[in-house]
């Protein structure tokens, strides 16, 4: 989810004027926006160091991206109330930042770009090998949410397939291409042994308030989780891409050619 630039610095300066906002709500919808955010995209939150989203994921299907959809247009639609309010006058730039925003979100949703889960810079098994960078490792708690986390990336692949498949059937797909020597992005994560997975290497060097007892039991347990179900689900996405993903894709590079290409382009 994006936020621009512009619209978090004209609110950090815009704080400055409270006595004169005190009657608008817009900044109680700025609030509802983000803890929404936060409880919607966990991964959002670990970046965001919110912890009680550490274990789980945003499952990629239709019925998640829906609900998404739903909630930016109730967003949207209190803000241009607020927009419409002699107390937000100062606010009106802070107000159509954020909703220039959700419009952008809202107005792509029609154009199913969600079935598109893999691109030639990545996808969500490279995000995925990536996923310790981000997230906070600070307690013991933390770990044992990594870990949980990690144990559900086989049903996060699963909604993947089960979405870029309907993206098949409904010719959106990436183009082919722009896919050269792609498998290879899947075995050097597949292929590698659990101690050496990227998955692993947040229990190469715990904090040192951690109990020796405490290591150990972390260590074996993210050992395991990676050899029966992070390093499975990973051969398993490579046999998709190969099988029944890649063979399917688009052989044109233009957008245009997508369901809505026009429409789509004329947009962007």
């Amino acid at each position: 989810m994006k936020l621009t630039l512009l619209f978090l610095l004209v609110l950090m300066v815009s704080c400055s004027k409270k006595s004169e906002q005190s009657l608008c709500e817009a900044r109680d919808l700025y609030n509802q926006y983000e803890e929404w955010k936060l409880e919607t995209f966990p991964l959002y939150a670990s970046r965001k160091n919110q912890a009680k989203r550490h274990n789980t994921f945003f499952y990629e299907t239709e019925e998640n991206y829906a609900r998404v959809n739903k909630a930016q247009k109730e967003f949207l639609n209190k803000a241009s109330k607020l927009q419409s309010q002699k107390e937000c006058q100062n606010e009106e730039l802070n107000l159509a930042l954020f909703k220039y925003d959700l419009e952008d979100e809202i107005n792509d949703y029609p154009f199913e770009m969600h079935f598109i889960q893999f691109t030639s810079l990545g996808g969500p098994h490279t995000r995925m090998a990536q996923m310790y960078k981000y997230i906070p490792l600070e307690t013991v708690q933390n770990y044992r949410d990594y870990i949980e986390r990690l144990s559900k990336i086989p049903q996060y692949f699963k909604e993947v397939k089960n979405l870029s498949l309907k993206g098949v059937a409904k010719n959106i797909t990436p183009p082919q291409p722009t896919f050269q020597d792609y498998e290879k992005s899947f075995l050097s994560i597949a292929e590698e042994s659990p101690e050496k997975s990227s998955f692993y290497q947040p229990f190469l060097n715990f904090p040192e308030k951690f109990a020796e007892q405490e290591r150990v039991e972390l260590s074996q347990k993210a050992l395991q989780v990676i050899n029966e179900n992070v390093l499975p689900a990973y051969k398993d996405l490579y046999q998709f891409w190969v099988k029944d993903y890649y063979p399917k894709l688009r052989t044109s590079l233009a957008a245009i050619d997508l369901p809505q290409g026009r429409s789509f382009i004329n947009l962007k």
